[in-house]
């Protein structure tokens, strides 16, 4: 007997499922029609291990014994708010376990989104559960010889590192399974996101791109903990081709595990998924889409006014009157239009890491009161905004002392100290009524139109408070964090929300749909922030994607450019001693703000390109454009004074027929450049950028 088929999907994103005569379900075909032999060669729906059903030795999660066990009970689909909806129950025979895989696909978008909810119906023992994907794919056209994969690292200071290779190149060996019974190898090529900073050593983000030109592109939306892994096929007809599976935490990797009872489920984060027929930049392209159309809305950020920040090597978190006037003064003559006062606002003296919480304002930094400074702020024509870190509280604030213990995250009895902090768990009605108290306060006291929310701790594997593990705890707490997010916004829906963590710790997309803009990094070398500005947008929509410029009062005019130019195209996040400048020093400033005042009404309609690849972390040339359909721009800086002084750009995609090139930033530049066809030769000096105009 054959395999029964179904489909669902459309345009060139149409989903092969096939159902084996002992009701076996498998994913055959992703893009194209199953091929014959696939079902043998594809996983599961859904990976699952329990207490008593366990994996393969090793450290992959594919082929797991409850999913390989699995059967298909029906499918249904649905259309949610415009959005087409495929649900596939399955049943394991021998339990009283229930799974629905979900597949959720925007008509036209090109990206799907999966997820996987557990349940324990009938009656029965509880299962403890440790593991459970949320998407489990295999295709035979990825394959380990010469399939590309595409991984970023990302740490504090080295936001967005991509890296390109092979199966092999990443480390993988090549081994003769064949000489040991057709059985798979044991490893595997993982990325893990561990605690409650998400991003703080891999972005949950990687790219399959086939030598065909097609490109697979996924996300792991958690921020509670996440792995997704690629690895080799098992047995001969399988050998050789890619797999992937994506999951939340897990129970090796984060401490997670759950115990499901009677009619207890459990919902895993979702994965979306994104294919392109035009490589990895048309991958982004629907994926950046996908993100546009998913992220929430904010009233009050309608035009992305320009942020300046008084922290990034400027005030460094000692804010005063005395230093704030100039400053404030200082941004409102270049033309921003939102000043956000930093941290130590509200700290009476300087060490005032483990003493945070009550969120006062110091009354010896302003000595005429806080109302002076938003006051200034608004007679700039500028609105006000804070920086406030709503997840902690210092061990010696007297603050601490009010809460119950299981307001905050602990451990065995304990209250758990992260860097001399403690962390509050949102699933607490305690915490949410103190919070919530504090953010309308501060918008009743000062008329507070924008917050900066950053969090620079990580407390470990979670909290099992309220939770069978740390693990659990962590993405419950992670959840209602961000369910008082949108609370917040709801409560204040002009009261436009940065999301920082020691810059991009938290680059999660399903953190950052909550919040206007992402600050994508603290780096504060702006040669070293030139990579991680231009691989920002990997990250999130240009439009959301925070960058720091901080021009400086004798910075030399190279490396003033640079720090400005980093941010033409982004969303910037200005900074520096706007008054301490010349003249001639603040008219680079102005020029920049209305170089970017010029672009930014585009940037929500325009998608990512790198023509000269994505920036290696020590490139001396860097190119990264934004193109639309009436050409695009692009950003090419050159930071190494021994690399060639001229380079050719491929353009083809930025500049339409008949167009013509020019300097958007800045307007005089020692920048050279002509077509020869479809490419730019320009010559730099070093260091220096140039942000330019194809139209």
């Amino acid at each position: 007997m054959t395999a029964r088929d179904f489909t669902w999907g459309e345009g060139d994103l149409r989903l092969t499922f096939s159902v084996d005569p002992e009701d076996r379900i498998r994913l055959t075909g992703f893009v194209a029609p199953r091929p014959s032999g696939a079902f043998e060669r594809a996983l599961p729906l859904v990976e699952i291990i329990t207490a008593d059903r366990s994996k393969n030795a090793g450290s992959r999660y594919d082929a797991t014994e409850l999913g390989l066990d699995m059967r298909y009970v029906a499918h249904r689909t649905t259309i949610d708010d415009g959005v087409m909806v495929l649900d596939v129950d399955l049943r394991d025979p021998d339990s009283p376990l229930r799974a629905t895989a979900r597949y959720a696909m925007r008509p036209g978008s090109g990206v799907v989104s999966t997820s996987t909810r557990l349940t324990h119906v009938g009656a029965g023992p509880a299962i403890p559960v440790l593991f459970v994907s949320s998407a489990a794919l295999t295709d035979d056209a990825w394959n380990c010889e010469d399939t590309i994969i595409r991984l970023a690292d990302n740490d504090w200071l080295a936001e967005a590192r991509w890296r390109s290779g092979t199966f092999t190149d990443f480390g993988e060996p090549e081994v003769d399974m064949a000489a040991h019974f057709g059985a798979a190898p044991r490893g595997c090529l993982a990325r893990t996101g561990r605690g409650t900073w998400s991003t703080g050593e891999h972005l949950p983000m990687g790219a399959l791109e086939l030598s065909s030109g097609d490109a697979l592109l996924w996300q792991v939306e958690s921020n509670g903990g996440w792995r997704f892994e690629l690895s080799q096929g098992q047995g001969p007809s399988s050998a050789g081709a890619l797999r992937l599976v994506t999951s939340g935490p897990t129970d090796v990797e984060h401490q997670w595990s759950i115990v499901l009872g009677e009619g207890d489920e459990f919902v895993t984060p979702a994965t979306s998924l994104a294919w392109s027929a035009d490589g990895f930049e048309g991958a982004l392209a629907r994926l950046t889409q996908h993100r546009r159309v998913d992220r929430r809305a904010y009233a009050g950020d309608a035009g992305m006014p320009l942020i300046y920040n008084d922290y990034m090597n400027t005030l460094n978190a000692d804010p005063t009157t005395e230093k704030l006037l100039p400053l404030i003064a200082a941004a409102g003559s270049v033309g921003a239009e939102i000043f956000v006062v930093d941290a130590g606002w509200y700290s009476d003296e300087p060490g005032w890491w483990d003493t945070v919480g009550a969120w006062e304002a110091s009354t010896t930094r302003f000595p005429g009161g806080f109302e002076e400074i938003f006051d200034a702020i608004r007679a700039q024509g500028m609105t006000p905004g804070l920086w406030l870190e709503p997840e902690v509280i210092g061990i010696h604030s007297p603050i601490a002392a009010t809460l119950p213990d299981d307001a905050l995250f602990g451990r065995h009895g304990h209250r758990l100290v992260a860097s001399g902090r403690y962390q509050q768990d949102f699933r607490h009605p305690a915490v949410v009524a103190r919070m919530d108290a504090v953010i309308d306060r501060l918008v009743a006291d000062y008329g507070l139109g924008y917050v900066k929310f950053d969090y620079n701790v990580n407390p470990a594997s979670g909290t099992d408070h309220h939770s069978v593990s740390a693990g659990d705890g962590l993405l419950a707490a992670s959840r209602a964090f961000l369910d008082w997010i949108d609370a917040l916004h709801a409560r204040h829906p002009r009261l436009i929300i940065e999301n920082c963590a020691s810059g991009g710790m938290r680059a999660d997309w399903l953190t950052v749909s909550r919040f206007a803009l992402l600050s994508t990094s603290d780096q504060q070398d702006a040669l070293r922030c030139v990579p991680i500005a231009a691989g920002a947008t990997t990250m999130a929509p240009p439009e959301q994607a925070g960058v720091w410029s901080y021009p400086q009062h004798g910075m030399s005019d190279a490396v003033a450019t640079v720090t400005l130019a980093n941010s033409v195209l982004r969303r910037p996040i200005l900074s520096g001693h706007l008054d301490r400048m010349t003249e001639d020093e603040l008219d680079r400033v102005r020029a920049f703000v209305a170089a970017h005042k010029g672009v930014r009404g585009e940037l929500p309609d325009l998608q990512s390109t790198w023509p000269l690849g994505l920036p290696g972390w020590e490139d001396a040339w860097i190119a990264a454009g934004l193109v639309g359909a009436q050409g695009g721009y692009l950003t090419v800086w050159r930071r190494n004074p021994e690399s060639a002084d001229r380079i050719s750009i491929p353009v083809a995609n930025l500049l339409p027929r008949g167009g013509r090139i020019e300097p958007v930033f800045p307007l005089q530049t020692d920048a050279t450049w002509e077509l020869a066809g479809d490419s730019l030769e320009i010559a730099l000096p070093a260091p220096a950028a140039v942000v330019l105009r194809f139209r």
